[in-house]
């Protein structure tokens, strides 16, 4: 399932990523990266950075989450 997902979503767009930081949280790793691509950019900003929350178990991959992280207004 997953390599039919990033087939069809990042690679038949053309989607690149430029890592920016990673950070091992307790097991977990933490991919903050700048994407760019073929891909529709409206209402994007010029500089989209993603952060994905990768869960590892025995070796693989047991969850992915990618959230599009914006500043507080705070």
């Amino acid at each position: 399932a997953m390599r039919a997902f990033f087939a069809k979503e990042f690679v038949g767009d053309h989607v690149t990523m430029e890592v920016r930081e990673v950070i091992d949280h307790h097991g977990d790793i933490l991919v903050r990266a700048a994407f760019d691509g073929t891909y529709d950019k409206t209402n994007l900003p010029d500089d989209f950075v993603m952060t994905s929350y990768f869960s590892i178990r025995d070796g693989k991959i047991a969850s992915l989450a990618v959230i599009f992280n914006q500043p507080s207004p705070y």
